[in-house]
């Protein structure tokens, strides 16, 4: 199982990354409403 290294979160939280892969667009064609639980 792969183990995420918390010394790379700074890829995670990246300006670029969120244009490229917008988590609120991602949830609603996943579709996830309001209310719903998702985990990851």
């Amino acid at each position: 199982m792969h183990k995420f290294n918390p010394e790379n979160a700074h890829r995670l939280h990246n300006d670029e990354r969120r244009k490229i892969l917008p988590p609120e667009e991602i949830l609603i064609e996943c579709g996830l409403k309001e209310g719903m639980t998702m985990a990851d």
